[in-house]
């Protein structure tokens, strides 16, 4: 038995990235012999069992710390890294344990930083760039997608540390699962969630009138991390792709923030759905179009590593460049084969994120993680 303890599990952006964990609690814990121990306060919906023990718990094999606990973006760089390495140290007293940096994007800026110069065995990132080499350019705050800056940070990263730095089996899917609540148990007592369900889909309308849609929120206040100014560029890249969508021929509709009501209904009247990036390249709208059945345009994912992935360019969603400057190309092709397409893609997307997000996968990739581990035996 391998006991795992979630470190202040219900702590800022740490209660939202073990989430996706807690349905696979059991499973973890009943077939791979993992067990995972929370904060009692995360089962706050009754489900306190006596596998779940205190946070306080000293009695466990790793720790795992999520960045609310080792990056502290409203710091500048070098003050955050001293930051989180001073509350490392208060934290572990010599324990075996791992960073989970689960913030939005492929960005490794300010948790390499701590990672690099202290003793956790694994780096979690719930995205990474397919691309090491891309981790050699200096980005503004670290975002391949913001472009390249001389005021950025590269990383020259030895092939030994990459090893230590993995993909975490998780990313806005699993979350945005787990806040929505997409699923129906189809056995109250079943454990596992994210397979006795059925997603909570919409049956696309016959006739949608709306072609295009952009919602998005582009108003935003001045805002950093580490010191470099991230609204900007975000606002940029969003505001653009209105520029493109407002002179396009077909019936379409752009707007910062409407009610969450009217956003629904305009969703489900949409064709197609423009998904930009936002402070990461997977975003919640992703998992809307899915829900809603519209076509997705998204800028280009493929050199974007994630598990599950569920973006397959022509498949699952219609690629476009990060600049917009072929939007309204695909606009008009994913119009003028809609009937078709629309019955392609959006079964595809569904089918895929059904099968690619399920316990199963998850379990086996903690599991795998977990046994290469130093020191650990795997039993028959």
């Amino acid at each position: 038995m391998i006991k795992i303890k979630l470190y202040n599990s219900c702590k800022g952006r740490n209660l939202n990235i073990f989430e996706p964990l807690k349905p696979i609690h059991f499973k973890l814990y009943n077939e791979f012999g993992i067990e995972l121990l929370w904060h009692k306060n995360n089962f706050t919906d009754g489900s306190e069992n006596k596998m779940s023990k205190k946070a306080e718990t000293s009695d466990f094999d790793y720790l795992i710390i999520g960045p609310a606990d080792f990056v502290d973006k409203s710091k500048s760089l070098n003050d955050s890294v001293d930051w989180g390495l001073e509350n490392l140290n208060k934290i572990v007293k010599g324990g075996d344990y791992f960073l989970w940096d689960g913030f939005d994007s492929t960005s490794l800026l300010g948790s390499y930083d701590v990672f690099e110069q202290s003793d956790a065995i694994y780096l979690l990132k719930n995205q990474l760039l397919k691309s090491k080499e891309d981790y050699n350019k200096s980005y503004h705050c670290g975002k391949w997608f913001f472009g390249e800056s001389s005021e950025g940070v590269s990383y020259d990263i030895p092939e030994d540390r990459w090893k230590n730095i993995k993909l975490s089996g998780s990313n806005l899917g699993y979350t945005y699962m787990c806040k929505m609540k997409l699923w129906k148990e189809r056995n109250k007592k079943g454990t596992n969630p994210f397979d006795n369900h059925e997603y909570s889909f919409f049956q696309p309308k016959d006739k949608k009138n709306i072609d295009v849609l952009g919602i998005y929120q582009t108003q935003t206040p001045k805002s950093f991390e580490h010191n470099f100014r991230n609204d900007l560029l975000y606002v940029k890249h969003r505001k653009s792709s209105w520029n493109v969508v407002d002179k396009l021929k077909y019936k379409t509709f752009t707007s910062d923030k409407i009610s969450i009501l009217d956003y629904y209904i305009k969703m489900n009247d949409s064709k197609i759905i423009i998904s930009p990036y936002g402070q990461g390249e997977i975003c919640y709208r992703d998992w809307e179009a899915l829900q809603f059945g519209n076509i997705m345009i998204k800028p280009d994912m493929s050199n974007i590593n994630t598990t599950p992935n569920i973006y397959v360019d022509g498949e699952t969603y219609i690629s476009c460049k990060y600049d917009w400057s072929d939007l309204d190309e695909k606009v008009d092709y994913v119009l003028s084969n809609y009937d078709e397409l629309s019955k392609q893609l959006i079964h595809n997307f569904r089918k895929k994120s059904m099968s690619d997000y399920n316990s199963d996968a998850l379990c086996n990739h903690w599991y795998n993680m977990v046994k290469s581990l130093p020191n650990v035996v795997e039993d028959n």
